[in-house]
């Protein structure tokens, strides 16, 4: 009877060998010759476009056959176009991959019936993420915040670009579900300005900031303790960040009060998540998972990745799907309560920008910075961008490059190194 049962299973082991090697080489049949697309719901520059070029740079030689691997983007929608594509209209045999943010897949949870989704994101293979998303709430050294409990009785001055941006809406659920006592400024054109306006003084603090970007560009506030770190956003820690900072979800005073902040922060547990589309061959999709996986591993990504200052710490496809399953299995009631948490004050403060009228003096070779004197015949470089700094030259619209030293214009910006919201020249 033993040896019938030693045999069955050598026979078994033998079958599931010879099974897993069919699947392998038939994998590498498929891929062989082939060029596999990663669509990317950003426009060339970002981050989530970087990650993929830098993925799409060692993923060949770990998917069998070792196929040619093209990034593509399509913008739009805040990356629902893109998600969309892949769901409905991309390729089903593994020669499409899609890379997406830390919140496009949760969009249809999020919006609600607004939503303009037309995915099902428990219907993708999940490959994995290069890395979850690390995010902190930090103060002025000098206001008295010192610790998250701080922000029950104390008010924090904060900034952000606008009512609907990450940074506004941390600060709405924070504040509805811990009692945070956050008082927001908007209208600053980006992070970068927020920051410059912390440095001011004009603000004190931020809901919400990068834990890379904090340390990349702003290493001295870390360093000389410029700012207190309050609490670390997420589902769970991240190791580079000191462990005396809380996690906000162990900051909760209640069970529900926890899966709101659960329901908020899931999508930092996915950080920059790559899928393939539904209905993929199943031993294709196990390739194109092993060879993620193993793409994250290879020492060469992660050297270029350190030469970039990229983080790796990755998320596998698994753990992608589980974060989503447990997120869209919320109960109706915690929904329903995040929904609440989330919703915008009906009134707001703006930051306002300083206006000169000034000469300018220097335009830098790209021709997107400018220098002029202020009021007080102090230097400042502002930046120019025709998306998002309204020009206006001889009475009409214009691009960044009509501007030209020399002229004569009125320029309305948010601090020396910031960006100009508006240039009006003669």
């Amino acid at each position: 009877m033993t040896r019938v049962l030693t045999s069955a299973l050598i026979a078994a082991c033998s079958l599931g060998i010879i099974q897993t090697q069919a699947n392998a080489q038939s994998a590498a049949e498929f891929f062989q010759g082939k060029t596999v697309n990663i669509t990317v719901g950003s426009g060339v520059g970002g981050g989530n476009d970087s990650y993929a070029r830098l993925i799409a740079r060692f993923l060949p030689k770990h998917i069998p056959g070792n196929p040619s691997v093209v990034v593509k983007n399509m913008p739009g929608a805040g990356g629902l176009k893109a998600l969309n594509y892949m769901y409905e209209r991309a390729r089903k045999d593994g020669t499409e991959i899609g890379g997406t943010n830390q919140f496009t897949a949760f969009e249809p949870l999020y919006a609600g019936k607004r939503s303009k989704a037309t995915f099902d994101a428990l219907q993708f293979n999940w490959l994995g993420s290069p890395a979850s998303y690390s995010s902190v709430g930090i103060a002025w050294h000098t206001t008295g915040v010192k610790t998250a409990k701080d922000l029950l009785t104390r008010q924090l001055l904060i900034g952000s670009s606008g009512i609907t941006s990450t940074s506004s809406n941390v600060s709405y659920v924070l504040g509805n579900t811990l009692g945070f006592k956050f008082r927001l400024i908007l209208g600053y054109p980006g992070g970068a300005d927020v920051d410059l306006a912390i440095a001011r003084g004009e603000i004190h603090g931020r809901s919400s900031i990068n834990w890379d970007s904090l340390q990349s560009r702003h290493s001295d506030w870390i360093r000389d303790k410029k700012v207190n770190i309050l609490y670390q956003l997420g589902v769970k820690r991240d190791p580079r960040i000191p462990s005396d900072i809380p996690l906000i979800l162990d900051l909760a005073e209640t069970p529900e009060a926890r899966q709101v902040l659960e329901l908020q922060f899931a999508s930092y547990g996915v950080g920059y998540p790559y899928m393939a589309p539904p209905k993929v061959p199943a031993e294709r999709v196990t390739a194109l998972r092993k060879a993620y996986a193993a793409t994250m591993a290879d020492s060469e990504l992660q050297a270029a990745a350190a030469s970039q200052k990229f983080t790796i710490q990755p998320v596998s496809g698994e753990e992608v799907e589980e974060i989503l399953r447990k997120s869209f299995s919320a109960p109706p009631s915690i929904v329903a309560r995040w929904i609440e948490a989330a919703k915008p004050p009906k009134n707001f403060e703006k930051a306002k920008p300083v206006v000169a009228r000034a000469t300018i003096e220097k335009i830098n070779k790209k021709g997107n910075r400018i220098t002029f004197a202020d009021k007080a015949g102090k230097k400042v470089t502002v930046g120019l961008s025709s998306r998002n700094t309204k020009i206006q030259v001889g009475g009409k619209p214009a691009k960044s490059k009509a501007v030209k030293v020399g002229m004569t214009c009125d320029i309305n910006y948010f601090g020396d190194g910031g960006r100009a919201v508006q240039v009006t020249c003669n």
